[in-house]
């Protein structure tokens, strides 16, 4: 009976494990190089690659009222999400405005997945890479993306002050 119950918690401890992994959260945000200086002033919000998943495109033509997000629309989010998040630097949209810029690129297959990958303008070096899957959601949607973009912003300005301590 010992070995029954033992095995029962055994199975049931990896069972739970599995769960918790195939529906994790992921997230990371790393600097190129440890030299890098992520201090500047302003950062410009370049429109996001992104095509709106077929879920998505199925959903708008069964109900017109549902909306399909375009890239200047996540563009417009992007920023709006990050004005709202009290930033230590000015967003932009326009490259030539800014110190840096960023460039998502979204995935939408079975998760949601947002890449982000931060230039410098002046040499065009890659400063910072960013990447977070929404492992318990294939939502395509403006709330999701706006809940992303906000994980975003705060990762990148923790990193900043990091490299300030």
């Amino acid at each position: 009976m010992r070995k029954l119950s033992a095995g029962l918690l055994v199975l049931l401890s990896i069972s739970m494990l599995w769960i918790s992994t195939c529906f994790a959260f992921y997230e990371k945000g790393e600097k190129m190089d440890d030299n890098v200086n992520l201090n500047f002033h302003t950062l410009a919000i370049v429109q996001p690659y992104y095509t709106p998943s077929d879920y998505s495109k199925k959903q708008h033509k069964a109900n017109a009222k549902y909306e399909l997000l375009t890239p200047q629309a996540l563009q417009e989010l992007a920023l709006k999400v990050g004005e709202g998040d009290k930033l230590p630097f000015v967003l932009v949209t326009d490259p030539k405005q800014a110190d840096a810029y960023v460039v998502f690129t979204i995935a939408n297959d079975s998760k949601v997945s947002v890449f982000a990958d931060i230039y410098s303008t002046k040499d065009k070096k890659w400063l910072y890479s960013y990447q977070v899957i929404n492992g318990n959601s294939t939502l395509d949607n403006a709330d999701n993306y706006k809940y992303l973009f906000h994980k975003f912003y705060r990762n990148l300005d923790l990193t900043m002050h990091e490299k300030k301590k």
